[in-house]
């Protein structure tokens, strides 16, 4: 496995964090270093993100890095809140020069991980919560959530990001974990 950054995006539910734990154990065992990323939604914190993934890589240029979550769960989101194209470009501009560095500069891989279903994600959701003992209430809006996948499915032909492509990892309701994480390593070793 030769990526210096792999980032994995997807509506919550579809074990975007739980993959990028196993590939971290996968890395761990071939001796590289590596460091986990959470991209939280909020620009300046991602910008910020950005940079620390620059200063690892310096440190450690065998080094590779994990994103949780990435730009195109934002810019999906607010496109299904009704900005447009130019708002998307203006409101995201300093962090798609970031996203481009990256790209441009390391060896990057981007997934998206699509549920057939985002009941299948929530009910994920419930169980995981169910055996860690959260009782919190889910927030969970499934006509948004449906949107948001759908565009998530499609968002290799945003105009806004045509040179960052991801590859889409398709999530059926009998896909165990481990049949995802081959998936996954299958394009990962590809290279």
């Amino acid at each position: 496995m030769k990526y210096q950054i792999i980032t994995l995006d997807g509506i919550g539910g579809t074990g975007q964090t739980t993959q990028i734990h196993m590939l971290a154990k996968y890395i761990y065992e071939n001796q590289r270093d590596w460091w986990y990323n959470n991209f939280d939604g909020m620009i300046d914190n991602a910008i910020k993100n950005i940079e620390d993934i620059k200063d690892f890589l310096k440190e450690f240029p065998d080094g590779i890095v994990f994103n949780d979550g990435s730009i195109a769960r934002m810019i999906v989101t607010d496109l299904c809140n009704g900005f447009n194209n130019d708002k998307i470009e203006e409101k995201y501009r300093n962090l798609i020069n970031e996203y481009l560095y990256l790209e441009y500069n390391f060896d990057v891989m981007n997934f998206l991980l699509i549920p057939e279903n985002t009941l299948m994600c929530y009910n994920r959701i419930l169980k995981r919560n169910k055996i860690v003992g959260i009782t919190d209430k889910i927030e969970w809006n499934s006509q948004q959530l449906e949107t948001i996948n759908n565009m998530l499915k499609n968002f290799n032909n945003n105009m806004v990001l045509r040179q960052w492509q991801f590859k889409l990892i398709s999530i059926n309701e009998d896909d165990t974990i481990l049949e995802v994480h081959n998936k996954l390593l299958k394009y990962l070793e590809d290279k």
